[in-house]
């Protein structure tokens, strides 16, 4: 807006063993809290769905901190559901 960057999205392309098919793992959504609750987030999140269709995707997976309330909120309003699921990570660096 006005030549300063808001916003960002990082996605990458991964394959389900699940669904038997690509999946686009979405890494990041971020809106600087200034420019929030102005449906930027949606429409970035939109064009990441309809890139996960034009790629034959069968789902999107994201992750969000259980503590990111606002997220969580956004997410589900988009369908998204919460998974049982423990997720792990190996550090290679200090």
């Amino acid at each position: 807006i006005n030549g300063k960057y808001i916003s960002y999205t990082i996605f990458f392309m991964a394959y389900s063993s699940f669904v038997a098919m690509p999946t686009l793992f979405l890494d990041d959504i971020f809106v600087l809290e200034e420019y929030r609750n102005k449906g930027i987030g949606q429409r970035m999140l939109d064009f990441c769905v309809k890139h996960a269709k034009e790629r034959k995707c069968g789902r999107i997976d994201l992750i969000i901190l259980d503590w990111n309330k606002p997220s969580i909120k956004f997410f589900e309003n988009n369908n998204a559901k919460h998974l049982n699921w423990l997720f792990y990570r190996i550090n290679l660096v200090n």
